[in-house]
């Protein structure tokens, strides 16, 4: 039975298996196009197993921003997944502290959705989904590195347009679907506007801008646009799934 649940979580998880392997493969070249070194995005694929905070913490590192800069804002933007595993252990009924702890690290977005639409979870279940996944995202580092060498860097740098590309796919859902997130993200945009481009304020803010922009943002629209308790169920999670 444990065996049948293990590859039923591999089977179930085949979608983001694919879905990250892609785009791992285009975080392997965006990696080589700023000339970093690819062992160590191989090693950041496989400590951090997180797709947006990946993207954003290579674009920092290549523009020289300082790693407590970096570290705040990947925990900040990470943050998310504090309740995604709060509502995930719910279902961990037949599950220890320590493999609670052990499974926390591959709650991502999509195995969060995975998870919590499971009737049962089970551990074979979420292990088999859960390494499937990890093993596509950290494949596909890995190809993305391989296949650096051997693509002209013209593309390999025309690759780097995928960031903003994600960065549209995540937000236009939002904004079109609920002008509270579109009002959020205008507040986000002109805190981020003024930080950099205000004589002064941009010398002394530097490259906390982003992290300002974030909490400012997330402050502001939470007062001026707040979503109604219970307005966010795991049904909407689903559906843009």
């Amino acid at each position: 039975m444990k065996e049948n649940n293990f590859f039923k979580g591999v089977k179930a998880a085949t979608p983001i298996f694919l879905s990250y392997f892609s785009i791992s493969i285009t975080f392997g070249l965006i990696v080589k196009s700023f000339d970093l070194n690819g062992v160590l995005a191989i090693i950041m694929s496989m400590t951090n197993f997180t797709g947006a905070t990946q993207f954003i913490s290579v674009n920092m590192i290549a523009n020289g921003i300082g790693i407590i800069n970096i570290a705040i804002t990947t925990f900040i933007i990470n943050s998310r997944y504090f309740l995604m595993s709060f509502c995930v252990s719910q279902k961990m009924t037949n599950f220890n502290l320590i493999e609670k702890l052990l499974f926390s690290f591959g709650i991502t977005d999509e195995i969060f959705v995975l998870s919590t639409t499971q009737e049962n979870l089970s551990k074979s279940f979420l292990l088999g989904a859960q390494l499937y996944s990890y093993f596509g995202w950290t494949a596909g580092t890995i190809v993305g590195i391989i296949l650096a060498s051997f693509i002209p860097m013209q593309i390999i740098e025309a690759a780097a347009i995928s960031i903003y590309i994600m960065y549209l796919t995540l937000l236009l859902p939002k904004i079109t679907s609920n002008s509270k997130y579109l009002i959020a993200a205008i507040i986000s945009i002109m805190f981020s506007v003024f930080f950099k481009y205000t004589p002064f304020i941009n010398e002394i803010v530097g490259n906390f801008r982003i992290i300002l922009s974030i909490i400012l943002s997330a402050i502001v629209a939470s007062i001026i646009v707040p979503i109604e308790e219970n307005s966010y169920e795991v049904e909407e999670v689903v559906n843009e799934y």
